[in-house]
């Protein structure tokens, strides 16, 4: 499973170049524009690295899915991998379900984190490509999933809040030609999706690409594989490929090269890009 087809490369050098852009998004290219920012993944190799200070130092703060339920970090993860969430990427099962269907969190915590930590956006991955960038569904949406956009910005605007919403679609449509047809995992789209942006500098911490580490949020969740889904589910199916972090990785160690001058990866994310080995 390797993909060193050119055509993929010079597709991120051009994205590097600024000569190719993917979604036109004003308003969030200017909040991220020359910014610092760190992307903090929930692997559970980030505990006991104290590098808190050092991620709450960056301009912006991006995590992920399920840690919207676990904010504000306090005590030793907050030492471990910082307080703060300016921007949170989420797929849109975790919009439906832990926020606006209150499985994760009450809407009351959800509106105090999202003041408290100053949560700025939530991004739908739309990893699937369920919407289209207008965020409208899409025939292969899911029954459950149509309304969730539009729900979604409903809620914000009827309480208020100030967090913004915004759809995420041809980094995720790339991203299924250049992983052989398997959908990204959320961690990945953001990756790409801010370097598409004029963005200063980007760290990457607590990604492993499921080749270990476990997950700090879950309880009891479902055995970590690279060839499995976040359900436990194998990728290859009948009705979705789902993910595939062998891919993944391959993918990774290309924009790691193609965006060095830009990236800097924890040190379990550099082992895996610098070695040859797959697992």
């Amino acid at each position: 499973m390797n993909i060193t087809n050119q055509h993929v490369y010079a597709a991120l050098c051009h994205l590097r170049d600024g000569s190719h852009r993917l979604d036109t998004d004003p308003a969030y290219g200017h909040l991220v524009q020359n910014k610092r920012v760190a992307i903090v993944g929930p692997a559970t190799t980030t505990l006991g690295t104290h590098q808190g200070p050092l991620i709450d130092s960056y301009d912006l703060v991006v995590r992920f899915n399920d840690a919207i339920a676990h904010l504000p970090m306090t005590g030793s993860l907050a030492d471990d991998i910082g307080t703060k969430a300016d921007i949170l990427y989420c797929n849109q099962t975790i919009l439906r379900e832990n926020i606006l269907e209150q499985k994760g969190l009450s809407h009351a915590q959800c509106r105090q984190v999202c003041d408290e930590v100053g949560v700025k956006y939530f991004v739908c991955t739309n990893n699937g490509l369920s919407f289209d960038s207008t965020g409208t569904p899409q025939p292969s949406c899911d029954v459950q999933d149509k309304t969730v956009i539009a729900d979604f910005q409903r809620w914000l605007s009827q309480h208020r809040m100030r967090p913004k919403l915004r759809v995420v679609y041809a980094p995720s449509a790339l991203l299924i030609q250049w992983l052989q047809g398997y959908c990204g995992r959320t961690g990945l789209i953001a990756i790409v999706d801010l370097l598409s942006f004029d963005i200063a500098h980007l760290y990457i911490t607590g990604m492993t690409f499921y080749h270990g580490g476990g997950h700090l949020y879950p309880q009891g969740s479902a055995e970590l594989h690279p060839l499995k889904n976040r359900d436990g589910t194998w990728a290859s199916s009948q009705s979705t490929p789902g993910h595939n972090s062998y891919v993944e990785l391959a993918l990774m160690r290309m924009l790691a090269q193609c965006f060095r001058h830009k990236l800097a990866l924890d040190e379990h994310l550099r082992k895996l890009v610098d070695s040859n080995e797959m697992v």
